[in-house]
């Protein structure tokens, strides 16, 4: 009887053991070739290309304008006020920093703005950031790089460069990009409805003073204008650089009568005097061409002076816009 009861239990066990040993065969994996189908040309995206649903930073989206900046971040981002700006190009980066990117002389800026008192240069270096703790105004150069930032109601300012740049020259560019930032809408020409008086105090206080100042041509960037108050009338010089030791120069006085107050807003004049400066570096010859040109300038709405009559072949397409006002460089 035990020998009968030990084989049963000897059997039950191998059973058992047999059981244990089987395991689910898995169903065969199929792999889907990458070259076939629509997928044959994915790729994986890269960081700057995710978006923000991805958990990374949104990529930098460009804008046509600094003005689209200005606009979707409440800014002030402006151009500084000199010739020859190049190489323009404008971004929001993740929807708070702007930044405008241009070239003078040949080197480059970045200028750059976000509501943050966080060094936003973004450079670095080593383990700091360029400025980093920089007071208002200050230049800071480290490593071949010069910025500097600034602060104002609405947030953060900076201004850097890679360029070969002394910081006394860096110092003034942030000083005058300062002036045009803070420049109200009473250093820009408004026309106004009346100007008939023939009051020399009244034409004073009037739309002349408003003209007082520096203008540049924002189409070519070759022409400029200096627009000076003479109480009853404006003197005008316009300057063209035909090449680095050539300049074309006008001169003129405008003014304007009754019979333009009415909405056309002609400055006219009778009395343009046309001279080219050369230099060969040592010696400036001036050459005058005539000196009894007519013609008129037209003020628009939006502040700017177009040279519309009689203006010279260069200086057609000329759409002079004032960067800086008398008052303001008083």
């Amino acid at each position: 009887m035990k020998k009968t009861l030990a084989l049963l239990m000897a059997l039950a066990m191998v059973f058992a053991l047999a059981a244990c040993g089987k395991t689910a065969e898995a169903p065969a994996q199929t792999e889907q070739p990458l070259d076939n189908g629509e997928y044959a040309n994915v790729v994986p995206a890269s960081p700057a290309e995710m978006t923000p649903e991805t958990g990374v930073p949104n990529p930098m989206v460009a804008v046509d304008s600094v003005g689209a900046i200005n606009e979707q971040l409440g800014c002030k981002l402006v151009a500084p006020g000199v010739m020859g700006i190049t190489d323009e190009s404008f971004y929001i980066i993740g929807e708070e920093l702007g930044q405008y990117n241009f070239s003078v002389n040949g080197i480059e800026y970045s200028f750059r703005f976000q509501d943050t008192d966080e060094d936003i240069s973004g450079v670095y270096i080593g383990e700091t950031t360029l400025l980093g703790g920089a007071e208002d105004g200050d230049v800071v150069t480290a490593d071949g790089t010069t910025g500097a930032r600034w602060f104002a109601e609405e947030g953060q300012y900076c201004l850097t460069t890679s360029g070969e740049i002394d910081a006394e020259t860096f110092a003034s560019i942030v000083e005058e990009m300062r002036t045009i930032q803070n420049m109200d809408s009473t250093d820009v020409m408004e026309v106004p409805a009346d100007t008939t008086s023939d009051s020399a105090e009244d034409y004073s206080e009037s739309w002349y003073a408003n003209l007082a100042g520096e203008w540049q041509d924002s189409t070519s960037g070759r022409a400029s204008m200096t627009v000076e108050n003479c109480v009853d009338h404006a003197f005008i010089t316009v300057r063209w650089g035909d090449s680095a030791n050539t300049t074309y120069e006008w001169t003129m006085n405008v003014t304007m009568g009754p019979e333009e107050a009415d909405g056309t807003n002609k400055l006219a004049y009778t009395d343009c005097s046309k001279r080219v400066v050369s230099s060969d570096g040592t010696t400036e010859t001036v050459t005058v061409i005539y000196e009894d040109g007519e013609g008129y300038f037209t003020l628009n709405q939006g502040g700017f002076m177009l040279w519309d009559g009689a203006a010279e072949e260069n200086c057609t397409g000329c759409v002079f816009e004032q960067f800086l006002s008398a008052a303001s460089l008083q």
